[in-house]
């Protein structure tokens, strides 16, 4: 091959690669240009699906907003019962409380008038005590003198005997008394 085929050949592939080269320059063209209406098209598409999950959200957003201000309502009117009740509750607790406070200091009152009472029982049992220990004593004195009298009535009795056991039978009764009565059967002549 000579040079001047081969200079032939060169511009040959030459202006068969600048043809290669335009085609492709020219399909990449049509490439970015169907890019360019398929991406406009899907951006489009991607505006409009965005705009109604946008719209969407906006609905649901609203529906759980409106659904949550219901919620915080019926919690607001659950507390506030509550808190009513709650307060009714602490009302009685005080109520109570005073009630009880003023039921102890009666209790308090009453249990400060049975310790004097008591005390004063001490002392009424202290006098009775000392009553019962003295009448104690006089029982025994009594019992001693009731022990003497026993004794001289004892005595006494056996002098009476000995005196009408020592006496002769009357054959007349004094003046006011009558045969068969006993004041007559026990006199005695002198």
């Amino acid at each position: 091959m000579d040079r001047d085929e081969a200079e032939d050949l060169k511009k040959h592939f030459t202006a068969v690669a600048e043809g290669f080269r335009a085609e492709a320059r020219k399909d990449v063209d049509d490439v970015k240009r169907h890019v360019g209406v398929v991406a406009e098209g899907v951006r489009a598409e991607a505006r409009k699906g965005l705009e109604e999950v946008k719209r969407h959200v906006g609905v649901v957003a609203e529906s759980v907003r409106a659904e949550a201000l219901r919620d915080v309502e019926e919690v607001k009117r659950h507390v506030g019962v509550f808190a009513e009740s709650l307060r009714s509750d602490i009302r009685l607790l005080a109520e109570g409380h005073e009630a009880l406070g003023q039921g102890l200091e009666e209790v308090r009152h009453d249990v400060a008038r049975l310790g004097d009472k008591v005390e004063g029982l001490r002392q009424e049992v202290g006098v009775v005590r000392s009553d019962v220990n003295g009448l104690r004593g006089d029982f025994g004195v009594m019992r001693v003198d009731l022990g003497g009298l026993r004794a001289e009535v004892g005595e006494f009795r056996n002098e009476v005997r000995e005196q009408f056991r020592s006496a002769r039978p009357c054959t007349s009764p004094p003046p006011g008394c009558t045969r068969g009565s006993r004041a007559s059967s026990a006199m005695s002549c002198p």
